[in-house]
């Protein structure tokens, strides 16, 4: 690996496990400093961000980058993030009126809502850095903004024990990071003007940008959809519990960004074995991410039954030992959950996007029912169940739709 490339990859691992992890870290302090009460409100405030920040997103740069062609600008991507932002600022706003959320909630939420439409409106900004051979500079970006974030939110929220305080000022890190570096950079490399009539025309004549990547916006945002879905119903009917539930979730989303990194490095691997039509090379990739990553979690689940609810106790400042059970399924569907996450993508690379997008559609109006009725009930353990069954559901569906697409297609290969 050269300097240039072991640079791009050491500084956006450090960015992006950061910006993965900074919710973890911020509910750590806030339920050390604050208390268990405040961080199930924060959790939850923060849950709800990462919804509409998926709508703000829209897919991500991820179809930018491989715009080798320059099917589209520059400029035309940046509005793109532009209208969604609005679009989810405004689904924001008639959530919270809707649900009539007092002051303090309905600040709270809007304050790390805004916090996350100011990274997607960055994320295009990141792509033509990523663009220019300066993925570097993402990483460098998204390090700095989490970590003075970090420090002046612990700040202030051990000066004022407010969390609403405390959230405006992570925001505004964000925001004069992005006018004092991502900008500064952007326009170094590329010179974009962006102007009022400019948008107007967009609105009116390029639709074709929406098109490319909804699939990707419904896939992403429809996961995103799932995992917090059971938060709403926690909050609605057991708002005291916010916070245990919040705090005995989060393995699951540990799992999910180990099984992220164990997948990216493979995709460009899988893909080639597609096009080639090496069928069973193909599947052999797809077996053996799953076995690790299922290897990796019955460890997990292991280890999260015997010590997970000790050391969880100690690094919350919370008693969580009579939740052992709860963490070690937790853990477990987590794990399950790594098998329809993995074909998932495969699926990706093998362009069956409709059939996934029924598959996601289903499992939503799944989990609107299933977390009404188990958490109306059960409470936390009704959480849990939940995940066990979605992971369950999901796994079984994906499983059958891959082993038929396969089938069809080394078929079809023997049939030529």
């Amino acid at each position: 690996m050269n300097r240039s490339l072991r640079r791009d990859y050491v500084w956006n691992t450090i960015g992006t496990s950061l910006n993965s992890f900074v919710s973890l870290i911020l509910m750590v302090i806030v339920t050390r400093v604050n208390g268990i009460y405040d961080s199930g409100i924060f959790t939850f405030a923060f849950s709800l961000s990462m919804v509409f920040f998926m709508i703000a997103l829209f897919g991500g740069r991820t179809y930018q980058v491989s715009d080798m062609k320059r099917e589209f600008s520059s400029r035309e991507y940046i509005f793109l993030k532009f209208i969604t932002s609005v679009i989810a600022l405004v689904a924001a706003i008639i959530m919270i009126v809707a649900n009539d959320y007092d002051f303090f909630k309905a600040g709270l939420i809007l304050s790390l809502v805004v916090f996350k439409i100011i990274e997607a409106i960055a994320d295009p900004l990141y792509g033509i850095m990523q663009s220019h051979k300066e993925l570097y500079k993402v990483g460098i970006s998204m390090t700095l903004k989490m970590i003075t974030g970090t420090v002046l939110f612990t700040i202030i929220n051990l000066a004022t024990k407010n969390i609403l305080l405390a959230s405006l000022s992570f925001l505004l890190v964000n925001i004069l990071f992005v006018l004092v570096f991502d900008i500064p950079i952007v326009r170094k490399l590329e010179k974009i003007k962006m102007r009022f009539e400019s948008l107007k025309e967009y609105l009116r004549g390029n639709k074709k940008i929406f098109k490319r990547s909804l699939y990707v916006f419904l896939f992403t945002f429809s996961g995103t959809l799932i995992v917090n879905i059971p938060r709403y119903f926690m909050d609605l009917y057991h708002e005291s519990l916010q916070g245990y539930y919040g705090i005995i979730v989060m393995p699951a989303t540990l799992i999910a960004i180990f099984v992220t990194f164990v997948m990216q490095p493979k995709i460009v691997d899988l893909a080639k074995k597609h096009n080639d039509r090496l069928y069973k090379e193909f599947n052999k990739i797809a077996v053996i991410l799953i076995l690790f990553s299922l290897a990796f979690g019955t460890i997990a689940t292991i280890a999260t039954y015997w010590i997970g609810a000790d050391i969880l106790s100690v690094v919350y400042g919370v008693d969580l030992k009579e939740y052992r059970m709860a963490l070690t399924l937790i853990v477990l569907s987590g794990t399950i959950t790594a098998i329809p996450t993995i074909l998932a993508n495969i699926l990706t690379v093998m362009r069956k996007l409709k059939i996934q997008l029924i598959l996601y559609l289903v499992s939503v109006a799944l989990s609107v029912v299933l977390a009404m009725v188990l958490i109306g009930r059960y409470d936390i353990n009704g959480g849990v169940w939940f995940f066990v069954a979605m992971a369950a559901f999901q796994t079984i569906a994906f499983a059958i739709v891959y082993a038929v697409i396969l089938k069809r297609s080394m078929y079809e290969k023997t049939e030529v």
